[in-house]
């Protein structure tokens, strides 16, 4: 009797697999994907996104900010369109080799408040993109930890580098003003401190990264926290507004993205620009 109990089991057990496919743990392609550029290699699994192909590694950085300190060399950032009123936290799991390449990218829903998947696989597809410093140091791949938050004004944080943000859409090829104050000569039209006013008590310098297209809008903001004096963090995102609001002389000649740097000095209790 136990025998027949023991083989009607395996006969349900089969029939539960088969029910699910050939391979239970075959890799489901979502036809649905929006973000650009790796949509032939962003996959949903198992209520996760993830691109690139993962192997057993040997090291893995348990800080949860971080790759064991690697240092980004190269990369683009989310989409800023899809973050309009968007307001949480995306982390993901990220390996890379020896070279600095980004091999696998997995989001972690289980760390992570945002669940829009566009904004998920924008997230992923930009991690991909990514490029750390060689490590000669290793042979192996190394895994870690990386999150992204965004706050209310689409202002993008990451975890390896928090006191660094950025507003709008980082172009991937840019021409660089390397004077340190301005962009190509290229005149400040328009300025709209409105978004500073409620700054008090606060003396020090901010300074940005901006890039501009050839009508003068600014597409990108960056802060560059290694010149920047000022650390609080509600002064700065009102400064990057501000910056993102600008307006710059049109050069219709002009290459798609010039960036340079626009410079705030802040006097309490009376906020001037240099």
């Amino acid at each position: 009797m136990k025998t027949i109990y023991l083989a009607l089991g395996v006969v349900m057990i089969l029939i539960g697999i088969m029910s699910l496919g050939c391979n239970p743990n075959k890799k489901v392609v979502d036809q649905n994907q929006s973000s650009p550029g790796l949509n032939d290699q962003l996959v949903t699994y198992n209520d996760t996104i993830y691109a690139g192909t993962y192997t057993h590694v040997k090291e893995f950085d348990g800080s949860g900010v971080n790759i064991f300190s690697k240092k980004l060399i190269s990369g683009r950032i989310p989409d800023s369109k899809m973050m309009t009123a968007q307001k949480g936290k995306v982390s993901t799991l990220v390996c890379v080799n020896k070279d600095g390449a980004v091999l696998f990218a997995r989001y972690l829903p289980g760390e992570s408040t945002i669940k829009d998947k566009n904004i998920i696989r924008s997230f992923i597809d930009t991690v991909m993109t990514y490029r750390y410093a060689p490590d000669d140091n290793t042979t192996e791949t190394r895994c870690g930890r990386l999150w992204f938050e965004i706050d209310k004004d689409g202002i993008v944080y990451r975890s390896d580098n928090e006191d660094k943000m950025s507003l709008g859409e980082l172009p991937e090829s840019t021409t660089w003003d390397n004077s340190g104050d301005g962009v190509f000569g290229r005149k400040i039209i328009y300025r709209d401190l409105s978004p500073t006013r409620a700054i008090v008590n606060t003396s020090g310098r901010v300074v940005t990264k901006v890039c501009i297209n050839p009508a003068g809008l600014v597409t990108y903001v960056e802060l560059i926290p290694a010149e920047t004096t000022i650390k609080d963090k509600p002064t700065l995102r009102h400064y990057l507004k501000a910056a993102r609001g600008y307006k710059f002389q049109p050069d219709l000649t002009a290459p798609k993205e010039q960036c340079g740097k626009l410079n705030f000095t802040v006097t309490s209790p009376y906020n001037r620009l240099r």
